[in-house]
């Protein structure tokens, strides 16, 4: 059975702490293409809304910005165009539905689904191929 080669992550403060050998991909929406693709704030279009059937949003930043809850309040506005925070007071929670969920749970029911849609059927095949082979050569990412 082939081994994976560990992958990182980085955080832009540690972009010189960068392990020996490894393959730096810059996936923010600065990044160059197509690895900007992978960013929450990268405008795809028609991405599906966890807990709302029917409603789509352009990124995925914008459902996770859009369904949060702040002074009751959601902001489906923040589903069109490009992924942008939202800024206000602490949020209570974000929207599934009729449910209103913990950040924890959040993240598992809202944006995994989000961006795990967005892997299936947004981003190109060979670009995730890519990766797993470059990962099972034994080069860390």
């Amino acid at each position: 059975m082939r081994r994976f080669a560990r992958c990182h992550f980085l955080p832009y403060c540690r972009r010189d702490d960068v392990p020996v050998g490894a393959v730096v991909y810059d996936v923010s929406s600065y990044g160059e293409m197509p690895y900007r693709t992978l960013s929450p704030f990268y405008v795809h279009g028609g991405i599906p809304v966890p807990g709302m059937p029917g409603t789509t949003s352009d990124t995925v930043e914008g459902i996770w910005q859009g369904l949060k809850v702040i002074r009751g309040e959601t902001a489906s506005r923040l589903f069109h165009g490009a992924g942008r925070k939202r800024g206000g007071r602490k949020p209570s929670g974000h929207r599934h539905g009729e449910k209103l969920l913990g950040v924890v749970e959040a993240r598992y029911k809202i944006y995994r689904v989000a961006y795990e849609w967005v892997l299936d059927n947004r981003i190109d095949p060979a670009l995730i191929r890519r990766f797993v082979d470059i990962a099972l050569g034994g080069t860390p990412q």
